[in-house]
């Protein structure tokens, strides 16, 4: 069956004040998409530094939050790689997204104090690929079975391995200090940023973040019991 994409240009603004400047806030618009492998690409212009969120359905029914982005630049794309092969699959932008302390908030409530997961980080600047169990109890974190590019890591800086409510942090500092872009994805279940991507080429932030393409996925995340 052949597949059909469809783009509905949907914005919901939560506040109608004007920008800075009496300038009035611009909706997000779609600008093209397609497909390029077995992704389909979304470009779209955010037209705020505030959170954006992209929504999908194959029903045109029930919406589903796709990825969040902050950005600091015009064109903004992102590749739907899970795009599966429906005779109906359309898309829209909703403005403002799920701000980043917003989920921060949803994830503690209720506090979320032990907890257990695999993360890996992927950076434009080496170390490329680097990986860890994280624990978290009690604000303590805890690393173990750390590799970088390949090679065990005997003495692992834990400022590469961001518990998740670092990541919150990071996501929020990241939009903040004026990043490029800045994605994220939510776990639906439990709130926290399963897939994120910081895009501070360019800014020097004193982290080992600064100046790099970063992408943090987080994998078999466990609650523990207090």
């Amino acid at each position: 069956m052949k597949r059909l994409c469809a783009f509905l240009i949907a914005a919901f603004c939560a506040s109608s004040a004007p920008a800075p400047g009496n300038q009035e806030t611009l909706p997000p618009t779609w600008v093209k998409g397609s497909f390029i492998g077995t992704a389909f690409v979304l470009s779209f212009l955010p037209e705020t530094t505030d959170w954006v969120a992209v929504e999908w359905t194959d029903d045109a029914v029930h919406w589903r939050e796709l990825v969040n982005v902050a950005a600091n630049s015009a064109a903004t794309v992102y590749a739907d790689l899970d795009a599966r092969p429906l005779p109906y699959r359309a898309y829209r932008l909703r403005s403002p997204g799920t701000r980043s302390e917003d989920a921060a908030r949803a994830w503690s409530t209720p506090p979320r104090r032990r907890y257990r997961f695999n993360l890996d980080r992927i950076s434009s600047f080496a170390p490329f690929l680097m990986q860890a169990e994280v624990e978290v109890r009690d604000g303590e974190k805890t690393l173990t079975e750390a590799i970088s590019d390949g090679f065990p890591l005997t003495d692992a800086d834990p400022e590469y391995f961001p518990s998740i409510e670092e990541l919150f942090s990071r996501l929020e500092q990241a939009r903040l200090d004026g990043a490029r872009q800045v994605w994220a994805t939510y776990a639906e279940a439990l709130g926290y940023p399963a897939r994120c991507t910081l895009d501070l080429r360019g800014l020097e932030t004193g982290s080992v973040d600064g100046g790099a393409l970063v992408q943090y996925r987080i994998s078999k995340l466990v609650l523990l019991s207090d």
